[in-house]
């Protein structure tokens, strides 16, 4: 009788072991959390695709539609912003990342670019700016210094180059103050001001002081847009040398990652002898230039 009293105690303990690991492992099993990756599709400039969240080992599904930009016709997705790999929709996803969307120049939309009637006496075809300033006048980012004159050759002001960054984002409204006692109330560009100080694309030259008609030299040009690319999500990580400059050494310590950025990505570039001047006041037909690259290629 004890014997099989043990039995039956050694089957209940025997059952109550199962039933708890059965339990445990159901419970392991239901506090599991899936891993998701997110999916950024970087049109640069293109119209925008938003991001998809996978799990972990799915696939990404492709956009419904391929992205649009003007001037360009798109080209495929690509793994990476050097455009040397085809991304394959078919790939298991195993960790967040981004798909560039590769683009060709339009011919067509060149074509008309270049039939675009500028009034300005001082900007004339052949010169190497004359696309650039037909760009940028085209789409209301910059306007001449007269309805005849565009002043190609003159210096580029603090406030004339954040006012083109502001009207890049199509004019953003503001509702913060100006820390700023020379950016005057009503002026042209105190909106811009406060809005890129705001978004830290720029500071003052003192706490209190901006100096709106400053004119802003190379170096300053290539920091201002460095920092606008970071503001606008664009691929910052692309690198040059500094080398390649021959008087890199002149280039401030504040600006050589902006300068590597800026002439690596062809957003700025030195002269034929090789010299990039960062001290010289950007010109108007730089500054052209640079929003051309910016706002038609990279944004």
């Amino acid at each position: 009788m004890k014997k099989y009293g043990l039995c039956i105690i050694s089957f209940v303990i025997a059952a109550c072991l199962l039933f708890a690991g059965i339990f445990m492992v159901a419970a392991q099993a239901s506090d599991t959390v899936e891993t998701y990756y997110t999916v950024g599709f970087n049109t640069y400039g293109g119209s925008y695709i938003e991001s998809v969240h996978i799990r972990k080992g799915g696939k990404v599904p492709r956009p419904e539609e391929d992205p649009v930009k003007e001037g360009f016709i798109f080209a495929g997705w690509y793994t990476g912003s050097h455009y040397t790999t085809v991304y394959d929709f078919n790939t298991p996803v195993e960790s967040s990342m981004s798909i560039f969307a590769k683009w060709e120049v339009d011919r067509n939309y060149e074509e008309k670019l270049a039939q675009i009637k500028l009034d300005f006496k001082d900007v004339v075809k052949g010169k190497w700016y004359y696309d650039d300033v037909a760009y940028v006048f085209d789409k209301g980012l910059m306007n001449g210094i007269s309805k005849t004159e565009f002043n190609p050759d003159g210096d580029f002001t603090r406030a004339m180059f954040v006012t083109v960054l502001y009207r890049m984002q199509k004019s953003p409204s503001v509702n913060s103050d100006c820390p700023f006692t020379d950016v005057k109330a009503g002026s042209y560009y105190r909106d811009a001001v406060i809005w890129a100080y705001k978004n830290e694309i720029v500071n003052g030259i003192s706490e209190t002081e901006f100096a709106p008609d400053t004119p802003i030299t190379r170096e300053q040009m290539a920091v201002i847009m460095y920092r606008y690319a970071k503001f606008a999500r664009m691929d910052t990580k692309l690198r040059g040398k500094l080398e390649v400059h021959v008087d890199y050494l002149k280039i401030a310590k504040y600006a050589e990652d902006a300068v590597l950025w800026a002439t690596k990505n062809k957003v700025m570039w030195s002269n034929t002898e090789g010299y990039f001047e960062p001290k010289r006041n950007a010109t108007r037909a730089e500054a052209a230039a640079v929003f051309t690259v910016m706002h038609r290629d990279m944004r």
